[in-house]
């Protein structure tokens, strides 16, 4: 064997862009196989306590069955460079339906759309992941929602549940019309907003990277915001907000108990529904101005006797709190 160094070296180069060229050539691989996969299935309700949905790429949709049937439709359309896709299922005897759709390695599925698309029966707890392609519920009663979305939007619509975790890697969570006042939410988004409308419960959100808004939504309330936006529109509750690099903003909103707003770098803006008799202030501006009631209180203004007590922070920008 030539055990020279440059030999050697040579051999270890032309072995690395051999096989940096073999992934490339399977990373573009023609999209030439024509792929028509379906699969539809049902169960009745009583069958079914919880379900686990795993996609690939494509939506997935979910919506109440109007009588007591689970069914699920799955469909994989188009052109790929390999072949092996389908739907599994399984359920098990607690009552475990797992859905899961199957994906070649290292296939090619940009010339592919795909569905599944499940109706359910009242009460069952979802679990949906997904790694490419959005999530959409509407419509539905279940005991829990955990949903986890790589790359996509997740959304639900008219919904009631017990708890709610939803968590975006890269995308947009959207959460409207949910039953009941004694829901705990739990939202994460890493690269995407979020948006809140109609809701009470125990509310924790979380975002990295995006704006968060709401309309309507109360009961104890924890946002935390890295880079963006936190703005409430409406409704009523206790405040725990913090947010590094973007704006605090309430407008019309009611304080039901004493309340915590902490920026970094941005503006606090509260436009409150309390009177101010209710309130007591501790506030604080390091780098900004401090108004209360339309009067300017310098960087800091400590008053009021109220039970509610309003404590804001704000490293670099201005407080501004009216009635």
């Amino acid at each position: 064997m030539n055990h020279n160094p440059t030999f050697m070296k040579r051999t270890y180069a032309t072995v690395f862009y051999a096989c940096l060229l073999a992934l490339v050539l399977v990373a573009c691989a023609p999209a030439n196989i024509e792929i028509d996969v379906a699969e539809s299935f049902s169960y009745e309700g009583p069958q079914v306590t919880r379900i686990t949905v795993k996609g690939s790429f494509g939506n997935i949709n979910v919506t109440e069955d109007p009588g007591t049937m689970v069914t699920f439709e799955g469909i994989i359309k188009g052109k790929s460079s390999k072949e092996g896709y389908a739907f599994e299922h399984t359920l098990s005897t607690d009552g475990h339906l797992e859905i899961t759709m199957i994906t070649p390695n290292n296939a090619n599925t940009r010339n592919l759309q795909a569905t599944m698309d499940l109706t359910v029966s009242p009460g069952i707890a979802l679990n949906a992941q997904n790694s490419s392609g959005n999530v959409v519920v509407e419509d539905f009663f279940g005991s829990r929602y955990d949903i986890n979305v790589s790359s996509g939007n997740i959304t639900l619509r008219r919904i009631g549940a017990l708890e709610v975790t939803l968590k975006a890697s890269s995308g947009n969570i959207r959460l409207e019309e949910v039953q009941g006042v004694e829901t705990t939410f739990d939202i994460t988004a890493t690269s995407g907003n979020i948006n809140l409308q109609d809701l009470e419960g125990r509310v924790d959100v979380l975002a990295t990277s995006g704006n968060i808004s709401a309309n309507n939504v109360g009961g104890n309330l924890s946002i935390q915001n890295t880079s963006g936006n936190i703005s409430f529109n409406g409704g009523q509750g206790t405040f725990d907000a913090e947010a590094n690099s973007g704006a605090i903003n309430l407008d019309n909103f009611t304080l039901m108990g004493s309340s915590n707003f902490r920026v970094s770098s941005g503006s606090i803006n509260l436009d409150l529904n309390n009177p101010e008799t209710d309130l007591a202030f501790d506030l604080s501006a390091n780098s900004g101005s401090v108004r209360v009631g339309g009067q300017s209180q310098g960087k800091s203004f400590q008053g009021g006797s109220g039970p509610v007590s309003v404590n804001a922070r704000a490293s670099s920008g201005n407080i501004t709190v009216s009635f």
